[in-house]
């Protein structure tokens, strides 16, 4: 179970140091805007069609979609230790909330996520 490898560099017309800052300034906001998004499609899918997969196949696209906008490059290696099936727990060292379109987008099957406590309070 082989997902696609993405190797797209958003802004290719913009000078490195632009497009950078360009991705800095809206990945919060795409984020944010992407999750709500792609959760209420994602859930009406769901609902609807009665079929789970459909809707996990929704999202796990939409996030490398988005991956893709905001010039994520993404490698992917080992996923032939993935090949005898699940579960798999992946404890990840988060360099951004990014990291979680990656996670969802690339990781193969349906992915869950758990968060301490403390991420959900807000300042």
């Amino acid at each position: 179970m082989s997902e696609p490898v993405d190797s797209v560099a958003a802004g290719a017309e913009l000078a490195p140091g632009e497009a950078q800052g360009l991705r800095v300034a809206l990945s919060p906001y795409l984020f944010r805007g992407m999750l709500v998004g792609m959760a209420a499609v994602a859930v009406a899918l769901h609902r609807v069609t009665g079929s789970r997969k459909l809707a996990w196949r929704f999202a796990k696209a939409r996030a490398r979609t988005l991956a893709q906008l905001l010039g994520l490059r993404v490698r992917l290696h080992g996923l032939e230790h993935l090949a005898g099936g699940g579960p798999f727990v992946f404890t990840p060292n988060h360099q951004s909330h990014l990291d979680i379109l990656v996670l969802l987008g690339y990781l193969p099957g349906e992915t869950r996520f758990a968060a301490k406590q403390e991420l959900w309070r807000h300042r």
